[in-house]
């Protein structure tokens, strides 16, 4: 990785999203591994209020969902799976 320039630094764009599925717990563990000093990550809110970690308003981009984040319980999300469209070694994440 290069250096940046004096008062600037390189971070990770939802994790390490090369190499893990963009927002999970794999992405940002391989991007703090291999030296990132920070990640850039983007939450939403589910219909009960809890913040989750989802780049876009509506599912199935990502995950085996339909539907939209602010329309879906806290619950219902944490069933999805956010790592079989990248690999099938990230499958249930």
């Amino acid at each position: 990785m290069a250096a940046p320039p004096p008062g600037f630094a390189i971070i990770a764009h939802r994790g390490d999203s090369d190499a893990a599925p963009e927002n999970t717990f794999a992405a940002f563990d391989l991007a703090l591994s291999r030296g990132f000093p920070a990640f850039e990550t983007d939450a939403q809110l589910s219909a009960d209020g809890a913040a989750v970690l989802l780049h876009c308003e509506e599912l199935g981009r990502t995950c085996d969902g339909a539907g939209d984040v602010a329309g879906t319980s806290l619950d219902a999300l944490k069933q999805l799976d956010a790592g079989s469209w990248f690999s099938p070694q990230f499958a249930g994440a």
